[in-house]
């Protein structure tokens, strides 16, 4: 099909006034003839620009579609051609008959009735027709595009510009206000509060009086459940309208809708206090079963034989077994509460917690050592559970002589290191010691009994010279020695030294003192010191401290190497000063002899 030289112009003319991203989308396909024949029509097509024609969502579609094939096709294949023809064929078709249904004269035709009027009418007659068939949506969608045209006509008329709807010609107030009630009975239908609402408040501003405008807003306040606000808009209703039956029965209806609201608020208050009552009751049940269950954990508990006291070492094992033979969870923490990067001394806690009955056996255990900590803390545990079985009277008589065998040995070892205790105090207190007395007095009785027998008195002074002497030099001695005792004590290490265990020789010095700190056998004192300058690497200097009495101190790129440093030092330290002994003859990295010690003042 060839067209005139008017028609391509008429063409040209309607795309110059397009917008540029219109352009880009019709630049690839506008060789296509079937495309050029739709854009044709739609410049004949007055009652709208070429570019509000191409705006339209259908419209839009239909070319992104042409546009998304291949462009190479689109002047090869004539095929092409007749397949979007047939497509843009049946597109018109379709404008053909949506715009030739029934011809309503709701609208009163006037004499001299323009595009704008028409298309106006046109969609007023298309939504009618489809709200009759059900098809709400698009029923609201004509006559929204209807609303549309008269607002351009009155923009026409006024030279393009807007106008207020109140100032309109009675007749378009009519048709605007018919409208507006039109969309918000579809609404209705859909559900659509917010278009109900706002085009219900269009009406009334134009046509406070209008029936199908205040039963809107009677019917959106309904749906919001405001019953007094409904029955308020229909007695304004019904004082422009009293002789309408419509609004006395929907008055009514109001009244009984809110009772039947009353009724289910009420049935579903009901219904979410009957689900929280059994709520309720369902775990109260399932709480007493807890209940009934750990009383009966508890009582195959007092059946079973308590772990035995004494064995320090596998009391963990022991109490283990216990917890799982009465079905119990067993929870040991232990918590670290010494700061390493601080040079602290080691210090750990420990307890132990019935998990399944939440009770605390022993809280705070404390000690240098997680093992020990951990061992201290179960043999506490273990007598814990003693005494509570015994508190009631539950122990067998086999129980009972174990435990009253067990409180006598601990009554007893508190005695002895009581009085262990005072008699280390007196001899602290007192210098004077019997062998001194004895020494002393014994000489002055054979010189009295050699002077009563008047024989060989000068040999006699003689002997009692040597003898005050002797007994001088050893009194001497024995000052030395308690001398030693008592710094020895001073100390907290025993008066003998310690005999090192093979297993314990062959450990890095580090851990090995660490481990003689942790039976309180030596007393070491820690010092970390930065050393870094801007001109040197990074050094740090460990200093220990044996005793309160010899220092070892070494250098080293980082703490632990310098730690590590220190406490060979120290080890050797305590060899020649006799503090500890090796199964073998122990010589460290570092020899140093006693005279290089540094004393403490």
């Amino acid at each position: 099909m060839q067209y005139s030289p008017t028609v391509l112009a008429e063409l040209q003319h309607a795309l110059h006034q397009c917008d540029s991203d219109t352009l880009s989308m019709l630049r690839p396909i506008i060789s296509l003839k079937s495309v050029q024949q739709l854009l044709i029509s739609f410049v004949h097509e007055t009652s709208q620009t070429l570019q509000d024609h191409l705006d339209q969502p259908h419209v839009r579609q239909l070319l992104e579609q042409i546009r998304s094939q291949d462009p190479l096709t689109h002047n090869a294949d004539k095929d092409l051609d007749r397949i979007f023809g047939e497509k843009i064929d049946e597109f018109q078709r379709k404008q053909r008959e949506s715009m030739n249904v029934l011809q309503s004269a709701e609208i009163a035709p006037s004499e001299v009735l323009d595009d704008a009027l028409k298309v106006a009418r046109d969609s007023h007659e298309e939504g009618k027709l489809k709200f009759k068939n059900g098809e709400c949506y698009g029923a609201m969608n004509a006559f929204k595009r209807s609303i549309q045209s008269l607002l351009r006509y009155q923009r026409n008329e006024n030279w393009g510009n807007d106008i207020v709807v109140s100032e309109w010609e009675e007749e378009m107030q009519r048709h605007y206000t018919t409208l507006c009630c039109n969309i918000a009975m579809c609404a209705i239908k859909l559900h659509d509060l917010s278009a109900l609402r706002e085009y219900t408040n269009l009406a009334l501003a134009v046509e406070p009086a209008c029936f199908k405008a205040l039963y809107a807003r009677a019917k959106l306040l309904l749906m919001e459940h405001l019953y007094e606000e409904a029955a308020q808009v229909v007695e304004t209703a019904l004082e422009f309208h009293p002789e309408n039956d419509a609004l006395k029965r929907f008055k009514k209806s109001i009244i009984s809708s809110e009772e039947k609201f009353d009724q289910q608020q009420e049935e579903f208050k009901a219904h979410v206090a009957s689900q929280l009552e059994e709520e309720r009751k369902k775990n109260e049940a399932q709480r007493l079963k807890e209940k009934k269950t750990a009383a009966e954990k508890i009582s195959e508990a007092v059946d079973i034989p308590l772990p035995s006291l004494g064995e320090e070492d596998t009391a963990v094992q022991r109490l283990h077994v216990y917890f799982q033979r009465i079905r119990h969870q067993l929870v040991i923490d232990l918590v670290q509460l010494h700061s390493p990067e601080k040079g602290e001394m080691p210090l750990f806690a420990c307890s132990v917690v019935d998990a399944t009955t939440k009770e605390v056996l022993v809280a705070g255990v404390e000690a240098s050592s997680k093992k020990v900590a951990k061992k201290d803390a179960v043999i506490q545990s273990i007598v814990r559970l003693w005494e509570k079985k015994s508190a009631p009277g539950q122990l067998t008589p086999t129980e009972a002589t174990i435990w009253q065998a067990y409180q006598s040995e601990r009554s007893r070892d508190t005695s002895e290191k009581e009085l262990s205790k005072k008699l280390e105090g007196a001899m602290e207190q007192y210098s004077i010691t019997p062998e001194r007395t004895t020494s002393v007095t014994a000489p002055t009785t054979a010189a009295v009994d050699s002077r009563k027998d008047g024989t060989s008195l000068a040999k006699e002074e003689a002997k009692e010279v040597d003898n005050l002497q002797t007994t001088e030099a050893e009194s001497k001695e024995g000052e030395n020695m308690r001398t030693a005792e008592r710094d020895h004590k001073e100390g907290g290490i025993s008066r003998t030294p310690h005999m090192v265990s093979h297993y314990e020789s062959q450990v890095s010095s580090m851990m090995l003192l660490n481990q003689l700190v942790a039976q309180k056998k030596l007393s070491v004192d820690i010092q970390i010191r930065d050393l870094v300058s801007p001109k040197q690497p990074a050094n740090f200097e460990c200093v220990m401290i044996l005793e309160s009495r010899f220092t070892g101190s070494a250098c080293a790129i980082s703490k632990k190497k310098a730690k590590a440093l220190a406490a060979e030092k120290i080890i050797q330290m305590a060899v020649d000063n006799n503090l500890i002994k090796f199964p073998t003859s122990y010589r460290g990295r570092f020899h140093v002899d006693a005279s290089e010690s540094l004393p403490s003042e």
